[in-house]
């Protein structure tokens, strides 16, 4: 099996902070969950088709997860 390295090619950096784009009840029912906020800790291309994902720390979350990036608005930029 060969690996293939596939490079991020996102707009979203490590550590901007952002919050889930409300689109659906549903996007609501996991934002009261997980929190209005998170913080960027990682990119990857992943999924079918593969797509720009970030994964976030929630504000009210134990655990990061992974979102892809359409799914997200940057509300703060990470000066890094």
């Amino acid at each position: 099996m060969r690996t293939r390295i596939l490079w991020y090619k996102g707009n979203i950096k490590v550590g901007d902070m952002v919050k889930r784009k409300i689109q659906r009840p549903m996007d609501q029912k996991i934002e009261d969950e997980v929190g209005k906020y998170g913080i960027v800790v990682g990119r990857e291309m992943v999924g079918e088709p593969i797509h720009p994902c970030v994964i976030v720390s929630w504000s009210e979350s134990l655990r990061p997860t992974s979102i892809a990036e359409s799914y997200v608005e940057v509300v703060c930029k990470s000066e890094t």
